[in-house]
């Protein structure tokens, strides 16, 4: 579970690096950095820790997991803070957020 997680933040650093003056995707590529670092803040550290203890890790190599998962978090999260100051991305959430729920509503 690990390895996958780690494939998400090395996607979310290559998606970060696409994020330029003027680019079309914008929008769309800093709404992916914010999903991976929702997704693996709310759930993915837990996730990694027990599927580690499952497979038998020592205790200290699944805090080194979790080491790891945390500064790449991190890492993350001052992308995103750097790339939201340096762009103006808060009407590009507010329009995905409620694209978002339109669209799952729909699903009932």
């Amino acid at each position: 579970m690990y390895l996958y997680m780690s494939d998400l933040l090395d996607f979310a650093e290559q998606v970060s690096t696409r994020i330029q003056q003027d680019e079309f995707d914008n929008n769309s590529y800093f709404m992916t950095l914010v999903y991976v670092e929702d997704i693996l803040d709310k759930y993915g550290r837990g996730l990694a820790s027990q599927s580690a203890r499952e497979a038998g890790f020592a205790e200290e190599q699944i805090l080194a997991i979790r080491r790891d998962l945390n500064i790449r978090l991190e890492t993350l999260r001052a992308q995103i803070r750097d790339l939201s100051q340096l762009y103006n991305f808060d009407q590009a959430m507010v329009e995905r957020s409620q694209s978002m729920i339109k669209d799952w509503q729909k699903k009932d």
